[in-house]
């Protein structure tokens, strides 16, 4: 049987279409004939999967979850047939990276510009990391407070920064140590639900940990543009804030108190997906970009 008319591929084709006459159409079948198809996987499998009237189809509770399913395997099996393909068939299509949204426009794009530009068969399918599903990522792409690990390419250092605008430091004073934020407002990110309060500065050998009382809680872009709105202080990761401390729109503080971490923005193969030729492909763009550019893990 081809693996395209499989009875799975067949459902999802039906759903999709919204019509037996419309997936006959497309798939080059009879509306009677994915009836009987439709008809014989449910009872196969014992539950009803789409309702069926005179004007429409409905996935029933069971269909929607049996889609689910279908999709994923459905893409499996792609999968499987690029893998054991010719030796450059996954040197096309597409190629799932999960990545911090933010990072994705002011450091990614440069990479990946010259990634299409050596692949131009792979399509690049972005996806945000706080994406709830978004299905398998091929490469992961985050902040990694400690990399490790030979697959675990760093491709910038990203430590927090302490910043405000100048025009906020004007009317509210400059903290000279990290007790001074208490009275200060304080833009707090919130991370995949979970609300960073809990700041850390670094004296000698001694860490501080400050509890800020935040005037505003929110992602990444948001708390950036209300720091150079001198809405307050932030403490924010250096991708995002690199231009604008050039520029002298955010002015770094408290910066004698700041950590010797190795915090980086690192990418990594997804899970079980290390082996793939697009993924190796990638990773060993990523090395050339960087001995090109002079930087490196």
């Amino acid at each position: 049987m081809d693996m395209n008319q499989t009875d799975y591929h067949l459902f999802k084709a039906i759903v999709d279409a919204g019509s037996f006459a419309n997936a006959a159409e497309m798939l080059g079948k009879t509306p009677s004939g994915l009836s009987r198809r439709l008809t014989r996987l449910e009872d196969r499998i014992g539950q009803r999967l789409i309702t069926r009237t005179t004007r429409r189809l409905t996935l029933t509770d069971k269909g929607e979850a049996f889609l689910i399913h279908c999709t994923k395997l459905i893409e499996d099996m792609a999968r499987a047939e690029a893998e054991v393909g010719s030796p450059d068939a996954e040197l096309a299509g597409i190629l799932k990276i999960k990545i911090i949204a933010a990072y994705a426009t002011r450091g990614f794009l440069p990479i990946l510009n010259g990634f299409q530009t050596a692949y131009p068969r792979i399509v690049p399918w972005l996806i945000s990391e706080g994406t709830a599903d978004g299905g398998q990522a091929d490469i992961l792409i985050s902040s990694v407070d400690t990399p490790v690990g030979q697959n675990c390419h760093i491709l910038e250092e990203n430590p927090w920064v302490l910043c405000a605008a100048p025009a906020y430091l004007e009317a509210h004073g400059t903290p000279q140590t990290p007790a001074d934020l208490s009275e200060h407002r304080c833009l707090v990110l919130d991370i995949a639900g979970k609300v960073q309060r809990r700041w850390r500065f670094h004296a000698q050998d001694e860490v501080m940990d400050i509890l800020v009382s935040p005037c505003l809680i929110g992602f990444g872009d948001t708390i950036h543009r209300a720091a150079r709105d001198a809405r307050g202080i932030a403490r924010l990761a250096s991708f995002l804030v690199r231009q604008d401390l050039e520029n002298g729109d955010l002015v770094p503080l408290l910066s004698e108190y700041s950590g010797k971490g190795k915090r980086a923005i690192c990418a990594l193969p997804g899970d079980s997906v290390s082996h793939l030729t697009k993924v190796r492909a990638f990773f060993d763009y990523l090395s050339r970009f960087h001995r090109k550019d002079g930087g490196g893990d």
